[in-house]
């Protein structure tokens, strides 16, 4: 893109993403602040210099940092480095005089020169952030290559999603024949992609298993289809792991429960001997799955847990999958979503005591 095209394309930001771009300029400025008070400290209080100078050294110093870190992340411009600088340092030709000038004032009729310098750090912090937010960098934010590698995550992350969200109708049908001619009383698992890629016949090779699982299926696909693939099919057991592209389609955790809940009322109406084991939501990586949020699959987990009340076991499996920051395991994915062999491997011991 050329500095014209830059110029004339206007900037606009989501409430998001000015509130991460405002909290990212107060957290590298705060850096900056104790970059400027360790500075003062040392040449006011260890050197014994006047207020000024050591105020304008480690003004200087502070705005160097922050001028450095707020352009590559905060507002992420390809704009010309020195065109930059170059306002910067028109604001500050009129700020360093003239909070020079008021903090000199100020401490000679007796203020605090800490409480001098703390409340101008305060003014510098607002009129900096609206001079770059709206002078500086106007035209040119997200525009370099860190917003650029962004932007290339999250065309990634829509890429994965693009599949999962749409359920395959081919899939239903190979289904509804499977359960035309399947034998009955065997174990059922169902659900999304995560069951239908998983190869429970292989791990469960000493029982009956049927896996009625289709990719991008969602609580209400799986209520639509629950007579055909479920209770025809009068299983022992049912395991059921559902909702999670319900959640990347933002659909209320409260609809979802719902919609499980129908299921197991089915479930327990048609074929009462049937034991019902509900599969928590397992976690995502947040990075590259941006429609699944963690936040929300642990608040429908604990719903899901409640459905025990209607005759189902719940199984908490999100603990055994989720890193330190709640994120799904590399070891157990590919593509920061959907399990790898590892993954279902531990997803296989898990379920294993339930089977028998």
């Amino acid at each position: 893109m050329t500095q014209n095209a830059q110029k004339e394309t206007k900037v606009k930001l989501t409430k998001k993403q000015n509130l991460i771009q405002t909290l990212k300029f107060v957290a590298f400025s705060a850096t900056a602040g104790v970059i400027q008070t360790v500075t003062f400290t040392l040449m006011n209080e260890l050197g014994h210099l006047p207020y000024w100078p050591s105020y304008l050294t480690a003004l200087i110093l502070s705005v160097l940092y922050n001028f450095t870190v707020n352009r590559k992340f905060t507002f992420k411009s390809a704009n010309n480095v020195p065109l930059a600088m170059l306002k910067v340092a028109a604001y500050y030709a009129v700020f360093t005089p003239a909070s020079t000038l008021w903090g000199k004032a100020l401490t000679d009729i007796g203020w605090n020169e800490y409480l001098v310098l703390f409340l101008t750090m305060f003014v510098n912090l607002t009129t900096e952030f609206l001079f770059n937010r709206f002078v500086v960098y106007r035209n040119s934010i997200n525009t370099n290559t860190y917003a650029r590698k962004e932007k290339e995550i999250n065309a990634i992350g829509k890429l994965i999603f693009a599949k999962q969200l749409t359920p395959n109708p081919f899939r239903e049908r190979v289904l509804d024949e499977f359960a035309a001619s399947a034998p009955k009383g065997g174990i059922v698992f169902a659900g999304d992609s995560i069951i239908e890629s998983f190869a429970a016949n292989d791990y469960f090779a000493e029982h009956k298993v049927y896996n009625r699982g289709i990719s991008g299926d969602t609580s209400d696909g799986l209520l639509l289809r629950c007579e055909k693939h479920l209770v025809e099919q009068m299983p022992s057991k049912v395991f059921l792991m559902i909702g999670a592209n319900d959640i990347a389609q933002g659909r209320e955790v409260a609809t979802i429960v719902d919609n499980i809940k129908k299921v197991i009322c089915l479930l327990k109406d048609r074929v009462p001997d049937t034991k019902i084991f509900i599969l928590s939501v397992l976690p995502a990586n947040n990075r590259i799955a941006f429609h699944r949020r963690n936040e929300t699959a642990k608040a429908l987990n604990h719903l899901l847990k409640n459905l025990e009340q209607d005759g189902a076991k719940y199984l908490e499996l999100y603990d055994a999958f989720a890193d330190a920051q709640g994120n799904l395991k590399p070891e157990y994915t590919y593509d920061g979503l959907h399990l790898g062999h590892n993954g279902y491997k531990k997803l296989a011991a898990l379920l294993l005591p339930y089977l028998q």
